[in-house]
Formats: C-alpha cells, structure tokens, sequence
C-alpha cells in the first residue's frame, strides 16, 4: 500500500497581468508519494478526493486526512496505471489505457476487459450520461454498460473506431474518432447522428477532450492544444493554445501553453486571465471539476514530488479600495498592497480622481529575525512573489478557513454609527463586514481566541455583533486584514518562515487638512508565533514607487524627518502614464518607529553592478536588510554632492574607499541620487531590531504620503512640500496615535471625554485643530502666555 510521504499545504496568488485578468484564491495543497504522474483528480459524490496517476489510485477523506488506498491488480501484482476515475452505478470505475476498466465496490476492484465483453483493453476515455450508466471509448469503438451492471452494448459508428474522447450532455452521448476526416457523432438513445462540421477550422477532428456546460454547451479539445466551442448549432475555435480544461456551470477554465500555464476563463463573451499556482513549477498535469461551485481541483509536480489542490476564485472581499479622501488605494488579501484586480493599467495608490496616474506600482512587508542560530526572512514583492498568505496561523487550513479568513473587511465610521443606533432595530440588516468580523478565532484549530480589534461591551472576550459589538476602527474608513508566513511556500526568499502572525489595518480620515487628506495609513500589529523568542528582529517595507512614469524617477530620504520618498528628475512627468508639468512627490513615512536605514537597488531595466539588483535568496533579503548588496559589501556614503549631480556615487564600493552608511541618497547628507541612475528603482526602509518573545506583538505603523505643488517651476517643490506634510504628519501622530491594534477595546476605553486634536505641538507659523468623535468646534481662542 502507497502511503503519503510528506503532506503540507501551500498557497500561491495569481501575477497581475495586463489587459482584462481574474485572480485565484489560494488553494490547499497535498503531496501525493509514489514516482507515477498525475492523471486526474476527481472529487466524489461522498466528497472524498481520488487521485489517478500512473502508479495507482489515490484516495483521500479530505485534503486533511494522510489516509491513501492504492488498489492493487491482483494477478499482476503491480498497480496499474490509471488515467480516469467515474462514479456509475454506485461504484467507482477506473480507466486504464492497457488494461481495460476497474469497478470498485468499497472493498475490491473488478476488472473488465476483452475476457468479459468489452471490446478492447485500450481504453482512451470514459463518461456516465444522465441515466448513471457508463460509456467506455476503446481503440476498437464504444462500449455502453448495460441494465445487467456485467454486460456491454458494442457500438461502432465510425469508419475509423479508434474512439478518444466520449461525453455526455443529459441522456445524449458523444464521441469523436481518431481520424483527421471523420465528425463527432452523438447518441440520441437510438441512433448515432453526426453533429455538423466546421470544415474551414476542422474543430471537431482530432477531439481528445469533450465536454459540456450546464446550458448544453460543447467544447472540444483537440491535438495541438486546439479547443473549441459548439453552441446554438455554430463552431468557434477559442484562443489560447489549451493544455487541459474544465468547466464550472457555464464557465470555462483553460490552461494556456503560450501563456506558461496561464489560466483563463471563459464566462460568455468575456474573457479573463490569472497566473495558477501551478504554473509556479512549470510542470502542470491538469485541471479538473469541484462539486463546489466556484472552485476546481488542479493536479501539478514540484521538484519530482506529484501534489493535488483546490483553488477557490476569488470574491468580492479579496480586494478593498480607500477612498475617503483625497487618495485611493487597493488591499488585496493576502497583504499585497496598490496591485488592482480589477483590470485597470495603473497601480491602484493615486489621487481620487478617474483616470490619474499612479504615487506607487506596489508596495509589501517584510520581517526578518534569529532563533537556534538561524536567521529567518519573510517578504513579498509582486503579488505572485511572496512569503505571506492569508489568515492567522493555524493548526487546520480547510476550506472553511479560506472562506472565512482570505478576504479583506472594509468598515467606516458611518457604518458604525448607524449600527449602533439601529442593530436591534426591527429589519435593520447588519453590514457584512461588522457582521463577519474576525474578532475571534477558532482556538479548536489552534488560533488565537481574539483577532481582529473589536468593542466588547460586556467585557466577555467574545465578539457578538447582535449584542450591540461593533468593529474598532482607526481614521473614518478601514480595511482590516490579516496574514501569516507559515501557511505556504516561501516563493519569495525561499527561508525558514520567521513565523509571524500579522494583523493590519489600513486607514484614512475624511477632512479638509491638507496633509491628513492626502495621507493613507497602514498599522502592522506582528505577532511571533514561532514556539521561540526571535532576537534581532526586525522589520522592513519595500516599495517600487513608480510615480507616474517611472523612467524619469528618482528616490532617496530624509533620515531626519523617518521618510522615504520618490520625486521626478524634472518638472515634467512626461508620457501617457505620467502626471504631466509640476508632477508630485511621493512618500513612505515611518510613524511608530525610526526609520534605521534605507537601500535601493535596480530594477531589470536599470544597467549596474550585478550586486546592486533584485535579491533572489534568502541571503540577499537579509543582506539588503541590513543595508549590505548582494556580495555583502557595506553601502558607502559615496561622494555626496547635491542634488542632479553626476558626481553622486551610486553607494556601491566593494573597496570600502567610502565611509559606511545606513541610508542611501540621505539629503541629509546632500547625497542624491545621480541622473545616470535615473529611472525604475526599487526602495526598502528598515526599522529598529528588537526581541520579541513567544507571542509577544510589536507594532509597526507607516503612512502613504503625497505632495503636488504646482506653484513652482522648481522640480523639488513638490519634495519640499511632501517634508512640510511629514512634519505636520509625524506631529499629528505624536499627538493622537490610538496606540496599536489593541485586540479588544472594553467599554471602559471607548468612554472618555471628547477631545480635538492640535497639531504640530510646538507650531511655528502654522496650528492645525481637528475635531474629535463627538465633538463640534464652534469657538477657537488664542492665549499668549
């Protein structure tokens, strides 16, 4: 008997593509032992999960469950290879393509084959029609099992009847032959009538895939990976160069070979494109139906080891937009910042109106810390590369937990408010998002009992929305979401995972301040669930800026004012994608702690040392932490010499004839990064290192700033004023930061007294005040003291 050598599950997100594209869900994986391939996955009636591969069946209870039956030949003594799996009849039949068919009755496996009526034993495919009665296609015609459970009818309606794929929809049978010249013919439960051809594109010739939607819909799949549709009597050739296909409703997927195992769906005329994780690999087996809808079973290799998955597409919740305030941006699940599902060519971080360009492409985490002498990184870049995934750490990662954690919750403060003067109001209905708020995990699994920040009114722990308990929020608008780097595959840096628990909230206020109205906020509560206490821990955001037009682009920061930033090289970001005269400047503001250090290195469209590009292991992540390139030479504060000065060095010396430095293109220090450097760079800024105990959090809180002045033909004024806006920013949170993403707020915290919030505290010139919750501002006095 097989047994399953190694079990985990791993989760992957689709890459952003261009034009119009859909996104997967991440999928609970399984390793399948044993040297054979992958032939099918097939979910039964009963749910459990059968796996055809070229050394056996496999059959699971659940993608939990390590218990696998491998069914044997009895006379031979082998397992025989499996391509197809069915239920009919009530029992469980297997195609084999040397050795007839298999009946499985919960205990042994019957065979059937020349011996007892059927007319081959090369099998090319099988299918059960609408009565529950099995149809067999052989290299010497058809097969239909009749009444008796024992005995065939032979059918054999070709000229040539080396029959590949059979198909039903409802009680009428198809098939296609062999032959270049012959038809799919179908089965009316009298006769065998030909289903007219399209003989300019012979889509049904060759046919070794046939299948139908729920509307009676066929498509076709033909050699060379040619698949097609008949529909209402007419045939069309789809694009795509298909490698497998299945079907979900009436909604066709499709792997793509001249996409690198793209996945695209078609749903009526509309069709749409996601990278599947299997493609990761490249080594992609198949894709296969879920009794599930909006799901489907997915069948790959990874470094010689066979392994089956399950991939939801994603819902409403997996993408939500700020946009109360003079900014919109995107938060995809999983923790993937700006990158937008929705199909449009920018980055999704841009002033709140139709139709502008971007401040950032994206923007994502990344943590890095020891424990037993090792030390760890966790980080994501591009969506398909990253070392995070949804939902809290937990002991089981089902389905239910991907439904209920890989999402994002989008709350405002009119919600709120309206929720708590009408929750017991007869017919009131209660906001999704408040209503499925994480504010408590399932401790049965392993999860921590509180999650996401909520007020317990009655103190319980517990968080019951119909007792009147409602989200905590920070600004007037949220998006709360939560992610982990031990569920999966660390895609990104390839490390031990850190094993970090993160709950994060994104925020924005709905006001007139200039700097606050051009703000977003982003809080990181990070929790260590590594069973360890993780010394030298440390945090650090990466950012591809891409301000408008990313070629003209330059980055550098303020280590004085905790800022990192980006800013165009002339005062024209010019382009289709750029802002045009007077472009802004674009800011990542570190707020809760000190920004420590800050390098960047070259994107692919940028020539320089090869030290100084993109980190591929876990080494370079870690180096790049710590302010060291890629061969671990330290950053060097290379010849400072003001800003648009080729003279600038590019902080790569492996000589060390330069002082060491922790920040790179530090105006500080009146080093700028030079013209020949201009363009599409990537930025990380870190912050302190600390010691975080088993479970302890730490709390990590930066903001998205901008700043446009259009007053001034100086190409740094719009820098100029983004500092300004930090100053001011960095003073308001001083004044009024909440604290961290506190995990239950009692009542006795949500009473106190209604307050303003006065900014910058001292002022100079300027004095900002803000009304608070439940307080109106009708008298402002001055006092000199």
């Amino acid at each position: 008997m097989k047994t399953i050598t190694q079990w985990r599950f791993y989760t992957f997100i689709s890459l952003l593509l261009t034009g119009p594209f859909l996104y997967a869900q991440p999928c609970l994986y399984k390793y399948v032992g044993g040297s054979g391939h992958i032939q099918q996955v097939y979910e039964a009636t009963d749910s459990t999960i059968w796996v055809a591969t070229t050394r056996g069946v496999f059959r699971m209870d659940d993608l939990n469950s390590p218990v696998v039956y491998d069914p044997i030949l009895p006379s031979a003594g082998n397992a025989v290879p499996v391509f197809k799996l069915v239920e009919a009849d009530g029992y469980m039949w297997a195609a084999t393509e040397e050795s007839g068919i298999f009946r499985y009755d919960g205990f042994n496996w019957l065979n059937f084959a020349p011996f007892n009526g059927l007319p081959s034993s090369n099998v090319n495919d099988i299918t059960v029609d609408g009565n529950d009665r099995l149809w067999v296609a052989t290299d010497k015609g058809i097969a239909m099992l009749d009444a008796t459970g024992v005995n065939f009818n032979i059918y054999t309606p070709f000229s040539n009847n080396d029959v590949w794929a059979i198909g039903a929809n409802g009680t009428d049978v198809y098939a296609s032959s062999r032959s270049q010249t012959t038809q799919i013919m179908y089965f009316d439960g009298t006769a065998w009538n030909s289903v007219p051809d399209n003989s300019t594109n012979i889509a049904g010739r060759r046919v070794n895939q046939l299948k139908f939607d729920t509307a009676g819909t066929m498509y076709t799949l033909a050699l060379g990976g040619v698949l097609s549709q008949y529909k209402d009597g007419v045939w069309s050739t789809l694009p795509g160069n298909a490698l497998d296909f299945t079907i979900d409703g009436t909604d066709l997927y499709f792997l793509s070979k001249n996409t690198q195992n793209y996945l695209i769906r078609k749903r009526d005329t509309i069709t749409d494109t996601l990278q599947a994780e299997i493609c990761l690999s490249g080594q992609s087996s198949g894709l296969y139906s879920s009794r599930e809808p909006g799901s489907f079973w997915l069948g790959g290799e990874v470094a010689y080891t066979n392994y089956v998955s399950k991939t939801h597409i994603s819902s409403a919740e997996s993408y939500g937009t700020l946009a109360v305030n003079g900014i919109k941006a995107g938060f995809y699940k999983g923790g993937d910042l700006f990158l937008n599902p929705e199909g449009e060519e920018f980055s999704d971080i841009r002033p709140n109106v139709p139709g502008c360009p971007g401040y950032i492409y994206t923007s994502n985490l990344w943590v890095k810390g020891s424990s037993g002498g090792n030390e760890k990184v966790s980080a994501a870049t591009y969506a398909l590369l990253r070392d995070f995934n949804s939902g809290p750490v937990s002991g089981l990662y089902d389905s239910d937990y991907i439904h209920r954690y890989d999402r994002v919750w989008k709350v405002n403060k009119a919600q709120i408010a309206d929720f708590k003067a009408n929750y017991n109001t007869p017919g009131y209905s209660i906001p999704e998002a408040i209503l499925n708020w994480p504010g408590n995990g399932d401790v049965l699994k392993g999860e921590a009992p509180v999650l996401a920040p909520f007020e317990d009114l009655n103190n319980n722990g517990i968080y019951e929305p119909y007792m009147g308990e409602y989200p905590y929020i920070k600004g007037d608008e949220a998006i709360y979401f939560i992610i982990n780097d031990t569920r999966g595959l660390s895609l990104q840096t390839e490390s031990v995972p850190v094993g970090v628990e993160i709950h994060c909230m994104a925020y924005a206020f709905d006001t007139t301040d200039e700097a606050l109205a051009n703000t977003i906020f982003l809080g990181y509560r990070i929790f260590n669930r590594s069973g360890t206490t993780l010394t030298n821990f440390k945090t650090g955001f990466w950012s591809d800026f891409d301000l408008g037009a990313p070629w003209d682009d330059r980055v550098g920061c303020d280590s004085r004012l905790n800022l990192m930033y980006s800013y165009n090289g002339d005062s024209n970001d010019e382009g289709p994608l750029g802002f045009g005269a007077f472009p802004p400047a674009s800011g990542i503001l570190f707020l809760s702690d000190s920004l420590r250090g800050t390098l960047n290195y070259l994107s692919y469209s940028l020539n320089g040392p090869d030290a100084m590009h993109a980190p591929e292991n876990a080494a370079n992540f870690i180096n790049y932490m710590d302010q060291k390139w890629l061969d671990g030479s330290l950053l060097r504060l290379e010849n400072p010499s003001g800003p648009s000065n080729n003279r600038n060095g590019d902080g790569y010396d492996p000589m060390g004839s330069y002082p060491a430095t922790n920040f790179h293109f530090n105006d500080k220090d009146q080093w700028f990064q030079p013209v020949y450097l201009e363009g599409d760079m990537r930025s990380l800024g870190v912050g302190s290192e600390v010691t975080l105990q088993d479970n302890e959090s730490y709390c990590f809180e930066i903001a998205f700033l901008q700043a446009r002045d259009q007053s001034s033909p100086d190409f740094m004024a719009s820098l100029n004023l983004l500092k300004s806006r930090a100053a001011d920013l960095r003073s308001f949170y001083a004044a009024n930061n909440e604290g961290c993403l506190e995990n239950v707020v009692s009542l006795r915290e949500e009473t106190k007294s209604p307050q303003a919030f006065i900014y910058p505290n001292p002022a100079r010139t300027r004095l900002f005040i803000r009304e608070g919750e439940e307080l109106a501002i009708q008298t402002v006095r001055m006092f000199t003291m």
